[in-house]
C-alpha cells in the first residue's frame, strides 16, 4: 500500500536558535541603520542651512555694497528663519576637537531655522582686510537644534559644524578651509579635519 510522504518539522530547539540568531542580527543592524539615517538627516540640514547663508549673501550684494564691516547680522533679512534667540537659555553644541558649546546672547545670536537647526554667529565678526582674498566669517550650525551635552572634544551626532563664508559666497568647513584664511583679523594657516563632525560630508 502506498504511503504518503512524511515531512519532518522543526524542533523547538531549532526554532529557538533561529529566533535568537535573528535577534542578534537585528540588534546589530537596526542601531546602525538608525544612526546612518540620523547622519544623513543632519548632513542634509547642515548643507541646506549653509546654502541659505550663501544665497543670503548673494541677495545682499545685489542691493547693497559689500564692505569689510559687513557681518552676518546684515544678511538676516535675506534668511529664512523662525526666530532670533538672544536669551542665553538656548545652548548650541560645539564642534569636535575642542569647540566649546555656546549660549545664545546679544553678542552670539542664534537663529532657529525652519528645518529644525539652530545657527549661531557673532555679531561683531566681519570680513577682515580684503574682499577678494581668503577672508571669511564663520557660523555654527547645530542640525537638531538641541544641546546634546557632549564633552568638549568628543565627536558624535550632537556636535555642530562650523562653516566659513567668503565674500564671493563660497562655503567651506574646517576640513576644506582655504589656507591662510583670515577671520576677525586672525589667521588659520591650514585646514583642520578633526574639527568636522563625523556625520558631515560634502
Amino acid at each position: 500500500m502506498h504511503q504518503p510522504p512524511r515531512f519532518s518539522g522543526f524542533t523547538l530547539a531549532e526554532v529557538m536558535i533561529t529566533v535568537a540568531l535573528i535577534g542578534v542580527i537585528a540588534s546589530i543592524a537596526i542601531p546602525k541603520i538608525l544612526a546612518s539615517s540620523q547622519s544623513e538627516k543632519s548632513n542634509a540640514i547642515a548643507k541646506e542651512s549653509a546654502s541659505m547663508v550663501s544665497a543670503a549673501l548673494q541677495q545682499y550684494k545685489a542691493s547693497n555694497i559689500l564692505t569689510l564691516s559687513t557681518t552676518l547680522d546684515n544678511l538676516t533679512p535675506y534668511m529664512n528663519y523662525v526666530s532670533i534667540d538672544t536669551s542665553g537659555a538656548l545652548v548650541v553644541d560645539g564642534h569636535p576637537g575642542g569647540g566649546i558649546s555656546g549660549s545664545c546672547s546679544g553678542i552670539s545670536k542664534c537663529l532657529r531655522l525652519h528645518n529644525g537647526a539652530t545657527m549661531m554667529y557673532t555679531i561683531g565678526h566681519h570680513f577682515c582686510t580684503s574682499l577678494t582674498g581668503n577672508t571669511a566669517i564663520y557660523f555654527y550650525i547645530d542640525p537638531d537644534g538641541v544641546y546634546g551635552g557632549s564633552g568638549t572634544n568628543a565627536d558624535g551626532p550632537s556636535k555642530s559644524i562650523v562653516f566659513w563664508i567668503y565674500p564671493d559666497g563660497r562655503i567651506r568647513d574646517y576640513g576644506t578651509l582655504a589656507s591662510s584664511t583670515e577671520w576677525g583679523c586672525g589667521i588659520f594657516s591650514s585646514a583642520s579635519p578633526a574639527f568636522v563632525p563625523s556625520w558631515f560630508r560634502w
